[in-house]
């Protein structure tokens, strides 16, 4: 990963930029000053957006990327694509359809770690949205569980809507 003196992570694709610390609360602005952390980092521009594609679609690579046409997939993580920040996916046939559904890469690196297989118990502790607990359950394979618990009543409605997909 290159730092540049502009704070530009090239590398992942991300472009910092200065001059952010004057839009934090006083006591956010006096916490990253006693913790060495340049205030620059919480000023992103394109941050890229993922997507991951319902198993149970038949969507190919071939029609994501004649509907998202900057797509690009996620090599290490099959059936996961990157989109830059600008693509909206609710204007996209498949997202309306449920054939794929965005969520946070981090979210996707989680359950590849975990490395879920079928007849097994996994527990979700926050689970709202619902991309992850959907990650989840395709691991089992029809076989096992999957339990969501989020705080956030309005956020389980989102994932309820997106388990019913």
């Amino acid at each position: 990963l290159k730092i540049s003196p502009a704070y530009m992570l090239e590398d992942a694709g991300i472009r910092w930029h200065g001059a952010v610390a004057s839009h934090f609360p006083p006591a956010f602005r006096a916490f990253l000053e006693a913790n060495g952390v340049h205030a620059d980092n919480y000023s992103v521009e394109d941050v890229p957006r993922y997507i991951r594609v319902n198993p149970r679609s038949a969507l190919t690579q071939e029609e994501v990327e004649r509907q998202l046409p900057r797509s690009e997939p996620v090599g290490w993580l099959p059936g996961y694509y990157r989109l830059p920040a600008d693509v909206k996916i609710a204007a996209c046939d498949a997202y309306r359809r449920g054939d794929l559904y965005g969520i946070d890469l981090a979210s996707g690196a989680a359950v590849a770690a975990l490395g879920v297989l079928p007849g097994e118990a996994v527990l979700d502790m926050c689970c709202a949205p619902g991309a992850k607990l959907c990650a989840l359950a395709d691991a089992l394979q029809l076989s096992g569980s999957v339990t969501g618990v989020d705080v956030s009543e309005e956020r389980l409605f989102l994932a309820r809507k997106l388990w019913r997909q």
